[in-house]
């Protein structure tokens, strides 16, 4: 009865792209339905968005992707699964995605390494780092054959970045009374 077209990461298209399409979202032919999926809204043009109708979704919530979470991956453990929902931010998704990639268990890796700053060598956790987003990003390229290799390398690299920041708050709230501490820290960090 209808055309449905969904078009993913319409955030990524460029103004070329974005201006080809307003025609079509403007008057889209029939009973055809145009759905844009964006996780950034602002890099949309004000004349694509003035075309569409913006719907937004919130997370799920914690408990809930917890619980789902254990049905779909059995072989985690509380811990893990409690960690990986609350990484998650709401996306059941993503939160299974960190359990079959091992996230949690390079969270702990980076945890450490963050704990131990002082005595890492020069560019030990900037090696750590390259090789955690590089391993991570060929997952989320060979997972999702819709993604090129650049963008599952920016995946893990945003993921490396997410646990490192993550790292680092917990460290400094936990540990770093003191303002010195803590720019011995942000300096080791640099090496």
């Amino acid at each position: 009865r209808a055309k449905v077209f969904v078009l993913r990461g319409a955030d990524e298209m460029n103004t070329q792209a974005q201006n080809a399409l307003l025609k079509t979202l403007e008057e889209p032919p029939g009973t055809t339905f145009i759905i844009l999926l964006a996780s950034a809204i602002d890099y949309l043009l004000p004349t694509t968005l003035s075309r569409c109708q913006e719907v937004r979704f919130d997370g799920l919530p914690e408990e809930f992707v917890a619980q789902r979470l254990g049905a779909l991956c059995p072989s985690a453990g509380a811990e893990e699964l409690a960690w990986c929902a609350k990484f998650g931010e709401g996306s059941l998704g993503r939160a299974k995605e960190a359990v079959e990639f091992g996230v949690f268990a390079l969270a702990r890796d980076l945890e450490v390494r963050l704990t131990e700053l002082e005595q890492l060598e020069p560019g030990a956790l900037v090696k750590f780092w390259s090789e955690a987003a590089k391993v991570l990003g060929e997952r989320f390229a060979k997972e999702d054959g819709e993604i090129t290799e650049a963008e599952g390398t920016r995946r893990g690299i945003i993921t490396v970045l997410r646990l490192t920041a993550t790292g680092l708050a917990m460290r400094l709230r936990a540990g770093c009374a003191d303002e010195g501490q803590a720019e011995s820290n942000a300096a080791a960090i640099g090496r």
